[in-house]
């Protein structure tokens, strides 16, 4: 996995920006192990994670696998799901109208996927 690492800032704390799988090979529970693996191999605590859009489901996912490690989660402009929902059934109860189906993405595997 690749990441995007920022030096440490004045208060001595470190961001990365995880670049997860492409949808097209992967899916949410990919995707969540990719931040787990992240911060178990970085041996992280305290971790405030950060999830934009679909993000929100990975960093919820991350959240209930290893809670010890994990201080807030931040949803920008994010849904917050609840489990067993997939990232499509929260954009068709959002967007029922068929004036917002362009705005839903390709049904790819990690938006199928029911966060568990």
């Amino acid at each position: 996995m690749g990441w995007n690492y920022k030096s440490p800032n004045i208060a001595g704390n470190h961001a990365y920006a995880p670049e997860l799988l492409e949808e097209s090979i992967s899916n949410l529970s990919d995707h969540i192990g990719q931040v787990c693996n992240l911060i178990y191999g970085k041996n992280l605590q305290k971790v405030i994670l950060v999830g934009h859009s679909y993000g929100g489901l990975v960093i919820t996912g991350v959240a209930h696998q290893m809670p010890d490690r994990i201080q807030h989660l931040v949803y920008l402009d994010s849904a917050i799901p609840e489990p067993g929902q997939s990232l499509i059934e929260i954009l068709n109860m959002v967007y029922s109208s068929e004036d917002y189906e362009a705005a839903l993405p390709e049904p790819s595997p990690p938006y199928v996927e029911k966060l568990q």
